[in-house]
């Protein structure tokens, strides 16, 4: 019987078939397949003895041309074999090192189970590297294992997963196959595999694992979960570094430090600080080299420092940058350090030092510059205006004041600073140049004034030694005008010529103008259109202008520079927001200023809320004491004043208690304050509801808030046994006694109307009810149904057993009466009361069971009502119902 093994393409050759038996049914076949190019080795097999066979597969592993199914090398002469546990062998001669010259021999062996039981694969040995990285790191993974079976590895296999956690439940990405690490492998000695890969993860460790498969395996071999590297995202961070933001110095060398730390499990790479620097017109930092003065510290935190070149009159900006050591990159804020070499220089000073002027008053002003005239634009740190102070002295041979902090000052164009202060001379002082004396005898000098146009003196001659100037006794009256200062020096053998000269005491000179008076408002509400303060009066009349300027600190002037105003008041471009704000003013009498006047105003901001139970109770005669708590939700202390309005508030028992005197009290911003209201109702104060509310007045006088509505009930205290009747006594009859009045007016109508409604229902189901009435009205018994029906049929007739007066003239004897026991019967059913005394004993009725009763028929016309059976049990217990006897009881309340 033929078979066809394999149908090759059309136009292919296959040749050189070789078989190969295994076992019953199994059979494989391989061949020389030249449908591509000079010979493949091909393979097929069978297990069903022919009846089905697989696809042909390609044995040798020759690359063919790259874009065509051909390759130019040639094999042949395959053979094909089994092993033990049904694996094909196949060797042949191969030409793909030289095509023509000579032939090698390859073998290859069939991976796949053909028969016998597949061994899976054997882990040996894992690993990762780095330790550490971050998330661009590339991560290497390897794995080392072997097949005993020596099958390769299933397509998609061995692969790498990454886990989150230990558990290996929080998959990171997806699988990483493997690659062999070798050109060359055996896998049934065992191979080594790798993979590569980063991860894009956050910060900690992650975990991994292996799976493996090959040959007929249906599941992966999984190994454990494995702890791996560490992700380290944290940069390290800046502790520390200098100078610091902005400084200036006047050296050109400028020491830059810088201290940092990571706060990652990396550490800071040491190697990696680098410090860069950008100067003015350049977009570019530079890198300034390697840093020569780098240290690690115990804590692992970083230390180093470079000494910075900068350039004068330019910004220079210093930054560093470092990493840690799986390369987190950082830097530091940039550093703008200033190069100043130009020094403070005065000018305009007045007085002048070159005029001889006797004052009681002496205004000094000098102005302070730190810029170089010739070059406008170079930067300068400018006038440190702290650090201005003056002295003086009267003469030059006299010591100075000590030295004393400027007060007054304006800062003008460019930066220049104006300084001015004042100092009073209590004694005039004249001096004059020293003579001289050829011999170097030692000179002393006598001096006296005289009234220039009279010649009278002023001051007699007086000596002052070796000193060339006098200071002015007080009592020595200088008046305004022009006087004579006669000066001679004697070398203690001869007086020099007197030495005369003019001396002109002025006035008391262009006075300054006295400092301004305070604001005249402090305090503004929301905003703050304007300010103005009380005005100055020039001494000598002249007109004043003022020098004003605002800021929310003193001397800032970031609201209002200083700004120039011709009269004492100040409008602002915008309304100024809550705050606090300094103010500065200076007089200006057109030669001088005035000593400097500050003063503070508030802009404040109003929000008042209140908290805290609404409602309170208590008894009479008692007290209580309650909290309600204020807050300040503006941004700024507020004063504020509490007052008690409404109802309650008229009520002397009702007191607002405060731990502040007067009722105000202030309040920061944010504060919680509670406000204590006191009840002390009286035992005569009334029982009932009191309201009121509490009202808060800002500081401003006009801004208030006003509270919810508060009450507090008063009751009455218990003062009886009863305490329940005594409240209900005077709640009903008291308090609430309309609506008493009210209530038993609706309860007595309908009280009625039942009554009524009740009555007709009687009557329409008792016709006999009037007779009924009227009959025992008449007798006081029952009368029996023919009484009543010969009643309504307008026969009167009196009962059996009356014998009174009244309704029987003439007496009946008993005897005359003849009753049967069975009419006794029927009258004890209908109408039981009504049987005499006597009659009773005539007969007794004996209980009996209900059937035992006479038939219907034999009952009256009006049949009595049938009495439901009594039973008497407790829950749950059975018992046999127990009899009574029956009977018919009319009455006017009652039905049939």
């Amino acid at each position: 019987m033929n078979m066809l093994a394999y149908n090759g393409p059309e136009g292919g050759l296959e040749l050189n078939p070789r078989v190969a038996v295994f076992s019953p049914g199994m059979v494989g076949i391989t061949w020389v397949d030249r449908s591509h190019d000079e010979g493949d080795i091909y393979f097929t097999y069978t297990i069903n003895n022919g009846t089905t066979w697989t696809g042909a597969r390609r044995v040798d592993d020759t690359q063919r041309t790259l874009g065509t199914a051909d390759d130019e090398t040639k094999q042949e002469d395959p053979h094909l074999a089994f092993n033990s546990i049904g694996r094909p062998l196949v060797v042949w001669a191969d030409h793909r090192d030289e095509l023509f010259t000579r032939s090698d021999i390859y073998f290859a062996r069939y991976s796949e189970t053909l028969t016998g039981q597949n061994r899976p694969p054997i882990f040996k040995d894992r690993g990762f590297t780095p330790e550490i990285g971050t998330n661009e790191t590339e991560f290497a993974f390897t794995l080392w294992y072997r097949d005993i079976d020596g099958d390769d590895p299933s397509a998609g296999y061995p692969r790498l997963l990454l886990f989150a956690d230990k558990n290996g439940t929080e998959q990171i990405g997806g699988a990483t196959v493997m690659r062999p690490a070798e050109s060359e492998r055996d896998n049934t000695a065992g191979s080594l595999w790798i993979a590569t890969t980063t991860v894009e993860w956050r910060s900690g460790r992650i975990y991994y694992r292996y799976e493996v498969m090959s040959g007929d395996m249906t599941e992966p071999l999984t190994s454990p979960v494995y702890p791996g590297p560490i992700l380290d995202l944290s940069k390290p961070i800046v502790l520390d570094y200098g100078p610091i933001i902005p400084r200036w110095y006047n050296t050109s060398y400028v020491r830059c430090y810088l201290m940092i730390k990571d706060i990652g499990v990396a550490g800071v790479a040491p190697g990696s600080i680098r410090a860069y620097i950008k100067t003015l017109g350049s977009d570019i930092y530079t890198g300034v080299g390697d840093l020569p003065h780098v240290s690690v510290l115990p804590n692992g935190s970083v230390y180093a420092y470079l000494d910075v070149k900068a350039n004068e009159g330019k910004y220079n900006w210093v930054k560093w940058r470092f990493t840690d050591r799986v390369g987190n990159l950082n830097e530091s804020p940039p550093v703008n350090i200033w190069i100043d070499t130009i020094k403070v220089k005065f000018r305009n000073l007045q007085p002048s030092p070159y005029e001889t002027q006797i004052f009681p008053d002496i205004n000094v002003s000098i102005i302070v510059y730190d810029r170089d005239l010739y070059q406008p634009d170079l930067e300068v740190s400018g006038v440190n205006i702290s650090s201005i102070e003056y002295c003086y002295s009267h003469s030059e041979v006299l010591p100075y004041t000590p030295w004393k902090k400027v007060e007054n000052y304006t800062v003008e164009e460019h930066g220049d600073v104006t300084i001015w202060f004042h100092f009073r001379l209590t004694e005039g002082h004249i001096w004059w140049d020293p003579a001289e004396d050829i011999e170097n005898d030692t000179i002393t000098y006598r001096v006296r004034i005289l009234e220039a146009t009279f010649g009278t003196t002023v001051m007699d001659w007086v000596s002052t030694g070796r000193y060339n100037f006098i200071d002015v006794s007080a009592s020595v009256n200088l008046r305004v005008g022009k006087y004579f200062v006669e000066v001679v020096a004697n070398d203690s053998h001869s007086n020099s010529n007197v030495l005369k000269a003019n001396l002109t005491v002025l006035s008391s000179g262009d006075l300054p103008p006295p400092a301004p008076g305070p604001l005249l408002k402090s305090l503004f509400a929301y905003t703050a259109p304007g300010i103005s303060w009380g005005g100055s009066v020039d001494p000598e009349g002249e007109a004043v202008s003022y020098l004003v300027q605002v800021g929310r600190d003193w001397a800032s002037g970031d609201i209002v520079p200083w700004k120039w105003c011709k009269s004492p008041n100040l409008n602002f471009t915008e309304p100024l927001t809550y705050g606090i704000y300094h103010v500065e003013i200076l007089a200006w009498d057109g030669g001088n200023f005035s000593s400097l006047k500050r003063d503070i105003f508030k802009v404040i901001d109003f929000g008042i809320n209140f908290t805290g139970p609404r409602r309170w109770s208590l008894e009479r005669g008692d007290a209580l004491v309650v909290e309600v708590s204020i807050t300040n939700e503006a941004h700024l202390s507020d004063n504020v004043t509490v007052y008690l309005e409404g109802e309650g508030a008229g009520e002397k028992w009702i007191k607002l208690e405060l731990y502040y005197k007067d009722y105000s009290l202030t309040l920061p911003p944010g504060a919680v304050y509670p406000l204590r209201v006191a009840f002390t109702p009286e035992k005569d104060t009334k029982a009932r509801v009191y309201s009121f509310r509490l009202r808060v007045v800002c500081e401003d006088g006009q801004t208030s808030y006003t509270s919810p509505e508060y009450s507090v009930e008063v009751l009455v205290k218990p003062g009886s046994k009863y305490p329940a009747l005594t409240y209900l006594r005077e709640k009903v009859f008291g308090e609430y006694l309309p609506l008493t009045i009210v209530a038993m007016v609706v309860i007595t109508v309908a009280g009625a109307l039942i009554y009524n409604m009740r009555l007709k229902k009687r009557m329409v189901e008792d016709p006999f009810a009037e007779q009924r009435k009227l009959y025992k009205e008449l007798y006081g018994v029952e009368p029996d149904v023919e009484t009543l029906k010969k009643m309504v049929e307008g026969e009167a007739a009196a009962p059996l057993a009356v014998t009174t007066q009244e309704t029987m003239p003439s007496p009946v004897e008993p005897a005359a009466v003849e009753v049967k026991e069975e009419d006794l019967k029927e009258f004890m059913r209908g109408a039981g009361e009504g049987i005499p005394e006597e009659e009773e004993k005539l007969s007794e009725i004996e209980e009996a069971p209900e059937e035992e009763y006479p038939e219907e028929e034999e009952a009256p016309s009006v049949p009595p009502p049938e009495v439901e059976e009594i039973s008497f049990k407790k829950p749950g217990e059975e018992r046999t119902p127990r009899r009574r006897r029956r009977y018919v009881v009319w009455d006017e309340d009652d039905e049939l």
